[in-house]
């Protein structure tokens, strides 16, 4: 790791905006729109050719030219202005807080490794014989209550779900969102 007195870095890599400028080959976006960007860098954002192998199996984390807004030294959300490329930009539809937009990071990872673990394990799963009785999420920041949350609200989870933090005002946001 590099020391930020070093290389200083820009932090923010959930990212929620209004866009200013566009690029002259940008047909599907509109200086004014609200948007959340995917930080991420890839084959694709960058125009690399031929295209990594992990880049055009959706696991573009995992890519060989890999560089995140906010994390690896490419300035991040908390900088006044980002350029970012159109293919890791998502319109925001609707009258969404900017503040909640940003949110869609995390809540992403949360998705993909739900559906990971959905596509990796077969012999316990969330419904039949041998389905998952309990839940323990370790953490009760961001990413462990929108866990609690997807797994309560979307997934219709009833089993206990166990939320282990140190922090007492955690624990009890965690308990209003469901925990046991």
């Amino acid at each position: 790791s590099i020391p930020l007195r070093q290389q200083p870095q820009t932090l923010g890599h959930e990212i929620s905006g209004v866009i200013e400028e566009v690029g002259s080959e940008v047909r599907d976006l509109k200086v004014g729109e609200r948007v959340v960007l995917d930080q991420g860098l890839n084959c694709f954002a960058l125009r690399k050719e031929p295209i990594w192998e992990f880049c055009a199996s959706g696991d573009s984390h995992q890519c060989l030219h890999y560089q995140e807004h906010g994390i690896t030294g490419i300035a991040g959300g908390f900088a006044q202005y980002i350029a970012m490329a159109a293919v890791n930009t998502i319109r925001i539809e609707g009258d969404l807080p900017r503040v909640q937009a940003a949110l869609t990071e995390p809540l992403g990872c949360v998705l993909h490794a739900v559906e990971f673990a959905d596509r990796a394990y077969t012999r316990y799963t969330f419904t039949g014989q041998q389905r998952i009785r309990n839940i323990l999420i370790l953490g009760a920041g961001t990413a462990g209550l929108l866990f609690l949350q997807y797994f309560r609200n979307v997934r219709q989870f009833d089993g206990q779900i166990l939320v282990a933090d140190l922090n007492a005002h955690k624990l009890k946001l965690a308990e209003a969102f469901g925990a046991t």
